[in-house]
């Protein structure tokens, strides 16, 4: 092989992969061309996997006292007029890992409280924030809940 020769393989190589790689960057978020043939396998076009992840992470409204799901993203409303505060609790067993999401949809947690309940008889865990351990949780703020399991806790964010 002379240096042309490679030199012209080498430019083949880098064109084949810069189209692979527009695919990948630009390719649509569904059909057979939201996957893309690599070497190494299949990848998915990074419209697919936004749009795999809004689907399954799309927020909830909750006004009503409840359960929060492992996984969960809640928009909490406490505006109802009647409805000065609410409770919600977790109830499902955690693993390492897992999170929720609560916002303060109307921007209301000031004058009408929410409370996440972590501790509800042998399946519940503690919350932490800034380092105290509770049972409870008012919110007056939005947050990530993360439990670390080696800490057998809520970490809040």
């Amino acid at each position: 092989m002379s240096l042309l020769t490679d030199l012209q393989a080498a430019v083949a190589q880098a064109q084949a992969d810069q189209a692979k790689l527009t695919a990948i960057v630009q390719g649509p978020p569904t059909g057979a061309d939201s996957l893309v043939t690599v070497t190494g396998g299949t990848v998915k076009t990074l419209s697919r996997i936004t749009a795999e992840h809004n689907a399954s992470t799309a927020w909830t409204t909750v006004n009503a006292n409840g359960d929060l799901a492992i996984g969960g993203r809640y928009n909490i409303d406490t505006s109802g007029g009647a409805l000065t505060s609410l409770t919600l609790s977790i109830d499902t067993p955690p693993a390492d890992g897992d999170t929720i999401e609560v916002n303060d949809l109307g921007s209301n947690f000031a004058t009408h409280s929410a409370t996440i309940v972590g501790k509800s008889g042998a399946n519940g865990k503690q919350i932490e924030l800034e380092g105290t351990l509770d049972d409870s949780l008012v919110l007056d703020s939005p947050m990530r809940m993360i439990f670390i399991f080696g800490a057998n806790c809520w970490r809040c964010r």
